[in-house]
């Protein structure tokens, strides 16, 4: 074999084994990159809030006295917030406490109270009970591993009402259950006008989501 040929064949076969190089270098890149998408995201998740509620109402109240809502996950701290509720109901934001506490409950329920009472008339000889849900914009301020964040979510507080037959008769509302719903930007204004617009005849709705 000539010495030309030979020195053919050995740049083939380099170029060969760069060309392969190059292409596990590629791999290896995306495959870096792709984990470090998926840190950036599992380290986000692990720092985003989610709220649930804890009720409290004794027989002799007509609505409940106490929302206390709780970060799920031991490592977050609520430290404040505030709620919103849909502007037909109830026009003010209603400040949450260092310990999750909702304030001014006396205040929230005559107005609820109030609302529903001109949604749903007093019938003689009816007792008009019902389960809804009312959308509800909850801005929080938490820390979680060292490091303090905002969050602004939307929730659900599910609700069941008891109209009796008596004009002078109060409402009786109970909450039930606060869901998460979906997440929102901490920087943007809080549309309330958009907790009206998810309200209708029935209650709240949203679209079906699938992971």
């Amino acid at each position: 074999m000539s010495t030309a040929v030979l020195a053919n064949k050995i740049a083939a076969a380099a170029l060969v084994v760069s060309i392969a190089a190059f292409g596990v270098s590629i791999r290896s890149c995306a495959i870096s990159e792709e984990a470090q998408v998926q840190s950036r995201t599992q380290f986000k998740q692990e720092r985003q809030l989610i709220l649930t509620a804890t009720f409290q109402k004794n027989d002799k109240e007509d609505c409940t006295s106490t929302i206390k809502v709780t970060p799920i996950g031991s490592d977050f701290k609520f430290q404040a917030g505030y709620a919103v509720l849909p502007p037909s109901m109830f026009k003010e934001p209603i400040p949450i406490a260092n310990d999750g506490t909702f304030l001014r409950m006396g205040d929230i329920c005559f107005r609820l109270q109030a609302f529903v009472k001109s949604q749903v008339k007093p019938e003689k000889g009816a007792i008009k009970v019902g389960e809804g849900a009312i959308p509800l914009i909850i801005k929080s301020s938490y820390a979680v591993r060292g490091m303090a964040y905002d969050d602004v979510s939307l929730y659900v507080l599910d609700t069941m009402i008891m109209v009796r037959e008596e004009e002078s008769d109060p409402v009786w509302i109970s909450f039930k259950g606060l869901s998460f719903a979906e997440r929102m930007s901490p920087f943007a204004t809080v549309d309330r006008n958009l907790l009206d617009s998810l309200m209708n005849s029935r209650g709240f709705s949203l679209p079906p989501r699938t992971p």
